[in-house]
C-alpha cells in the first residue's frame, strides 16, 4: 500500500514541474509508464488474491468500454487505414497510453486510496507540485513586474492556459483541506495548507486566462453546494471553519493588490479585442473539429492524431489541439468513445455526490462489502476476493496534523475541482496534456475511493471478471514498459540536443540520436533531426533515408519541408516540387509548403507555376487561415516572400498594396525585437536566429524602397512619412543585429 501511494506521490509531484508542456516527450512517457506499471502490479495482486479493486460498476464499465474503443481506433488506423505501416503509430500509442493511465488512476488504485493515510500521501504529491509550480510562477511574474511588464502572462512551468486549467482543479481541493479541522488539532496543518493555497490563488490571475476564473468560480460553487448537501445529511462543519474562511478572504484581498494589474489589463479594451480574436479562433477551430468528427464518426482518426488529421479540415490558422477536449475525443476515438467517457465522468460525479449523504466510517477496522462475483461465470470458476477493510489510523503521528477529522469537506473540494476541470475542458484540450490529464483522472479516482469508503458507491462494487482483468493487467504492463523505454529514448535525444546546442562533437550527438532511434524506432523526430541537422555533414548518404523515414512515420509539413530543403540544397528542384506537392495533399493550407513549391517552380524556370503558388499564398494571407491565428502576440512573417515576388512583378496598384503590406509587417517585426522577442524565441526552440533577422532587414529595405518609388509616381505626398519610418525601422534592425557585429 505505502509503495503504491509513494508512486502516486512521485507522479503527481513531478507532473506539473516536468510534464507540463503539451509536446513534452521525456517526462510524459515516464510518468505514464510508472502509473501503468503500478496499475499492472495492482492487477497482479488482485489475481493472486492479495487485494481487491472495488470500483462502482457504472464507472468501470463506461470508462472501460471508452478505453477499449480508443484501442480499437488505434488498431483500425494501423491495420485498416495504413495497412500495417507504422504511420502515426508513435503518437497513437502515446495518446492511448495517457488514456489508459487515466483509467488506471480512476479504477486500479481504489483498494489503496480507500485507506486514508495512502489517500492523503498521494494527495500531498499533487498539492506539493501545485504549490511549487505556483511559487515559481509568482516569482517569474514579480520579476516582470519589477521590469515594468505587469501584463506578463505566466509561462513558468507551462503555457498560461494549461497552467490555469491545472490550478482550477487544485484550488478547490487545497481550499477544502485548509478549511478542514486536523484530526490532532493545532495549527501546523492549517498553516501548511494555507501556504499551499495562497500562491495558487494569487498566480491564477497572472496566467491571463479569463475563462479559468469562470471555471474556478463554478468549481467553488459546486464545492459549496456539495457542502450544503453534506450538512443536510448530518455532517457538521467545525467551529473553526468560519474563522478560516474570514482569514482567507482578508489575506486574499491584501495579496490581490499584487496581482490586480494583470486582471485589469486583461479587462482593458485592447486586450478584450484580443480575447475576442481568441474566442473567434476557438469557434472556427471547433467548426473544423466538427467537420473532422463527421468524417470519422465511429472510430475517429486514432488517439493523439488530432494535430495531423485536423489540417485538412482547418478553417483558421494552425493549432495543435482542438481547444475542447470533448471535440478532440470525438475526433480521435469517435463519438461512441466520447459519449462513454462523458458517461463515466458523470457517473463519477454521481457516485461522489451520493457519498455526501452517507454517514462516514470511523477509522477503526470495519468490514467492507465483498465484491460481487463476476457475472456469467460458472459457480466453480468464481474466485472469492478477499475483503479489504479500512485500517485503523494510529493516533499521535504526523499524519494526524494533516488528515482531517472528516473526509466530507475533502470530498466537496474534490467534486469542485473535478467539475471545474470538466468545465475548463470546454475551451481547451486540457486532459490531452499529461500533467492536466493525470490530475483530472486522479481527482476522479479519489472521489470514487472516498465514495467506496463511505459505502455510497453503486452497490455492489465489483472487480473485473478474471479474463478481462488478465487482459487489462497485461496491456497495462506492456504499454508501461514501452513508455518507460520511450522515456529512455527521449533522454538520449535530449542529450544529443544539448550537445548540438553547446557546439559539441557532432559524432557524439549522432550517436545519442541513433541510440534514441534504436530504443524507439517509431518516433519520427529522431530520424528527422538526424537527416536534417546531423547527417548532412557526417553521413550525407544516410540523410535522405532518414528524412524519408521521418516522412513515412509522420507525414506532416515539418518533415516534408525538411526533406524538400535537403533536395533544394542538392540542386534537385524536381524532387523538391514532388515533396511539396505530396505534403500539400495532407496540409493544403500550409504556408511553408506553398513557399517551397514556389521556389521549386522558380528553380525549374516555371514562372507561371511560381506565380500561381505565390498568389495562393496571398489568398491564404487575407483569408480566415491567415488572419485568425492561435498566436497573435507576434507578427506573421510567413507571407513576405510571396508579397515581395508579386509586388516586384505587379502593377503600381499591386506594388502599393503589397510593398505596403511587407513594409508594415517587417516594421512590426523590428519593433517586437526580431527573433530576440521572447514569444518568437519560444517558437524557434528557445534561440535567436540572427540570419533570419538579417534576411528580413534586407527584405524590409527592398520593400520600403519599392513602396517609396511607387508612391513617387502616384502619391508623392506620402513619401516623406514612409522615408521617416524607413530610417527608424532600419535603425531598429541594426540594433537587433548588433550582437553579430560585436563578436
Amino acid at each position: 500500500m505505502i509503495i503504491t501511494a509513494l508512486i502516486l506521490f512521485f507522479v503527481l509531484l513531478t507532473a506539473p514541474l516536468q510534464a507540463a508542456i503539451p509536446d513534452e516527450a521525456l517526462w510524459s512517457p515516464i510518468l505514464v509508464g510508472v502509473v501503468l506499471l503500478a496499475a499492472a502490479a495492482q492487477g497482479v495482486s488482485v489475481l493472486r488474491g492479495r487485494s481487491t479493486a472495488m470500483v462502482p460498476r457504472t464507472v468501470t464499465r463506461r470508462l472501460g468500454v471508452a478505453i477499449f474503443s480508443a484501442l480499437l481506433s488505434l488498431l483500425w488506423q494501423w491495420a485498416g487505414v495504413h495497412h500495417g505501416a507504422p504511420v502515426f503509430l508513435d503518437v497513437m500509442l502515446r495518446g492511448f497510453a495517457l488514456l489508459l493511465a487515466g483509467f488506471a488512476l480512476m479504477t486500479s488504485f481504489t483498494g489503496v486510496l480507500i485507506k486514508r493515510r495512502a489517500a492523503y500521501l498521494a494527495l500531498a504529491g499533487l498539492l506539493l507540485g501545485a504549490t511549487i509550480s505556483s511559487y515559481i510562477g509568482l516569482q517569474d511574474y514579480l520579476v516582470h513586474v519589477m521590469a515594468h511588464v505587469p501584463e506578463w502572462r505566466e509561462f513558468a512551468t507551462s503555457t498560461p492556459d494549461y497552467f490555469a486549467a491545472f490550478l482550477v482543479m487544485t484550488i478547490p481541493v487545497t481550499l477544502a483541506l485548509f478549511l478542514s479541522e486536523p484530526k490532532q488539532g493545532g495549527m501546523i496543518g492549517t498553516l501548511a495548507f494555507g501556504m499551499a493555497l495562497l500562491p495558487q490563488i494569487f498566480v491564477l490571475p497572472t496566467t491571463g486566462s479569463r475563462f479559468a476564473l469562470i471555471s474556478m468560480a463554478a468549481g467553488i460553487v459546486v464545492m459549496a453546494v456539495a457542502a450544503f448537501t453534506a450538512k443536510r445529511s448530518g455532517w457538521k462543519p467545525t467551529r473553526y471553519t468560519r474563522v478560516r474562511v474570514m482569514a482567507l478572504v482578508v489575506v486574499a484581498l491584501l495579496g490581490g493588490v499584487v496581482v490586480a494589474k494583470p486582471i485589469l489589463h486583461r479587462l482593458s479594451a485592447s486586450v478584450s479585442a484580443d480575447q475576442a480574436h481568441s474566442g473567434q479562433f476557438r469557434i472556427w477551430t471547433w467548426r473544423g473539429a466538427l467537420n473532422l468528427a463527421q468524417a470519422n464518426p465511429v472510430l475517429g482518426t486514432g488517439p493523439g492524431t488530432f494535430m495531423y488529421s485536423y489540417q485538412k479540415h482547418a478553417l483558421v490558422g494552425f493549432t495543435r489541439m482542438a481547444h475542447n477536449s470533448y471535440l478532440q475525443a470525438a475526433d480521435e476515438i469517435g463519438l461512441p468513445g466520447l459519449l462513454l467517457l462523458v458517461a463515466g465522468f458523470g457517473g463519477t460525479v454521481a457516485v461522489g455526490w451520493r457519498s455526501l449523504k452517507h454517514p462516514e466510517i470511523a477509522d477503526e477496522p470495519e468490514t467492507t462489502p465483498a465484491p460481487e462475483p463476476p457475472a456469467k461465470l460458472k459457480q466453480s470458476r468464481k474466485r472469492q476476493q478477499p475483503v479489504v477493510a479500512p485500517q485503523a489510523e494510529p493516533a499521535g503521528d504526523m499524519f494526524g496534523l494533516f488528515i482531517g477529522e472528516s473526509d466530507k469537506l475533502l470530498q466537496c473540494g474534490l467534486l469542485g475541482g473535478f467539475a471545474g476541470g470538466l468545465i475548463q475542458n470546454l475551451i481547451d484540450s486540457d486532459w490531452y496534456v499529461t500533467f492536466n490529464g493525470l490530475t483530472l483522472w486522479f481527482i476522479g479516482g479519489l472521489i470514487v475511493a472516498l465514495a467506496v469508503r463511505s459505502r455510497a458507491a453503486d452497490a455492489p462494487t465489483v472487480a473485473l471478471p478474471r479474463p478481462l482483468l488478465v487482459a487489462y493487467t497485461a496491456v497495462a504492463g506492456i504499454v508501461g514498459v514501452v513508455m518507460l523505454t520511450w522515456g529512455a529514448a527521449e533522454a538520449n535525444a535530449t542529450a544529443g540536443k544539448a550537445i548540438m546546442a553547446s557546439g559539441g562533437d557532432p559524432a557524439s550527438a549522432q550517436a545519442a540520436y541513433r541510440t534514441a532511434a534504436s530504443l524507439n524506432p517509431l518516433r519520427a523526430d529522431y530520424a528527422s533531426v538526424l537527416g536534417y541537422r546531423i547527417n548532412p555533414a557526417l553521413d550525407p548518404a544516410q540523410a535522405e533515408a532518414d528524412l524519408k523515414r521521418a516522412v513515412m512515420l509522420v507525414p506532416d509539413a515539418v518533415n516534408y519541408r525538411r526533406l524538400g530543403r535537403m533536395y533544394a540544397s542538392q540542386g534537385r528542384p524536381g524532387d523538391v516540387l514532388a515533396v511539396a506537392t505530396d505534403g500539400l495533399k495532407n496540409e493544403p493550407n500550409n504556408v511553408d509548403l506553398w513557399n517551397l513549391s514556389a521556389e521549386a517552380h522558380l528553380a525549374l524556370g516555371d514562372i507561371a507555376g511560381a506565380t500561381a503558388d505565390y498568389r495562393k499564398l496571398a489568398t491564404i494571407e487575407t483569408s480566415l487561415i491567415g488572419t485568425i491565428r492561435a498566436v497573435t502576440e507576434t507578427v506573421d512573417i510567413n507571407y513576405v516572400n510571396a508579397d515581395l515576388y508579386l509586388a516586384d512583378h505587379g502593377s503600381v496598384t499591386e506594388k502599393l498594396e503589397l510593398y505596403g503590406r511587407v513594409e508594415s509587417t517587417l516594421r512590426a517585426f523590428a519593433e517586437e525585437g526580431g527573433t530576440a522577442n521572447q514569444m518568437r524565441m519560444s517558437q524557434l526552440g528557445g534561440r535567436r536566429d540572427l540570419e533570419l533577422d538579417a534576411k528580413l532587414r534586407d527584405q524590409y529595405d527592398h520593400a520600403s524602397t519599392g513602396l517609396i518609388e511607387a508612391l513617387k509616381s502616384s502619391r508623392p505626398a506620402n513619401v516623406a512619412a514612409v522615408e521617416a519610418r524607413r530610417t527608424t525601422t532600419l535603425a531598429a534592425f541594426d540594433n537587433i543585429l548588433k550582437p553579430t557585429t560585436s563578436r
